[in-house]
């Protein structure tokens, strides 16, 4: 009875162990999930920021291209002005 009292013991030592090492991986699995979370968080507030400036972005792109038409728009109509204004001061000059 000894023998198999002896074998109990150390079968019983053998599995603490490995519970303890069971306990160990397990402890590090939830660290490394926890971590693995975090980072995934962390992607997802940049993807939206990176998707904010992108928006923004293109507004602002979109407001340039609108304010460089309009500018282009103002200075053709100044040309016209000025072209009727040179036709008007030949026309006085012509009249007078």
């Amino acid at each position: 009875m000894d023998r198999l009292e002896r074998q109990v013991v150390l079968k019983e030592n053998e599995i603490n162990k490995l519970q303890g090492s069971l306990d160990v991986t397990n402890s590090l699995v939830d660290e490394f999930r926890n971590k693995s979370r975090f980072k995934s968080d962390e992607l997802e507030n940049l993807r939206a920021e990176v998707s904010s400036y992108r928006s923004r972005t293109d507004r602002e792109l979109l407001q340039a291209s609108f304010n460089s038409n309009e500018t282009q728009v103002l200075k053709d109509k100044i040309k016209e002005l000025e072209s009727k204004l040179q036709e008007q001061k030949a026309q006085v000059k012509s009249s007078s």
